[in-house]
């Protein structure tokens, strides 16, 4: 019984520090399909940066 709670506790920790790994790695797909989705990010929600955005698009048009 002793065993299986070291195989228990080894697993639980290698298992939180994949999740640690990849958590960057899913916040940027989380990210990329908000985006995918039309959902703009905080930043772009700002009023300058709907005026260089704006800006930029007149510019090219």
């Amino acid at each position: 019984m002793q065993n299986l709670h070291k195989t228990v506790k080894l697993y639980r920790d290698y298992m939180e520090a994949s999740l640690d790994y990849c958590q960057k790695h899913f916040d940027l797909a989380i990210r990329m399909y908000k985006l995918w989705r039309g959902y703009m990010p905080e930043a772009l929600e700002l009023t300058f940066s709907k005026i260089m955005i704006n800006a930029a698009h007149a510019a090219v048009q």
